[in-house]
């Protein structure tokens, strides 16, 4: 998908985003298999794409209420 992780904006969440996680309360204390790893390495691959495609569509989206607007 794009560079967008890239843009301040998008840093800035990043940043936001890690801040909050540091805040929350560990589920997983204990130790990870290599395959558990593995598993949500893959897990989180797939979700990051989703919300790539997500934001794609948010993006056609919006450019199509904008033409709407002109």
């Amino acid at each position: 998908m794009g560079k967008s992780a890239n843009t301040p904006k998008a840093a800035a969440l990043r940043q936001k985003a890690e801040e909050l996680l540091k805040n929350k309360p560990s589920k997983h204390d204990s130790q990870l298999s290599e395959l558990e790893n593995h598993k949500l390495i893959f897990e989180l691959e797939v979700h990051q794409i989703e919300l790539e495609l997500q934001n794609e569509e948010l993006r056609n989206a919006q450019a199509v209420a904008d033409a709407a607007h002109d």
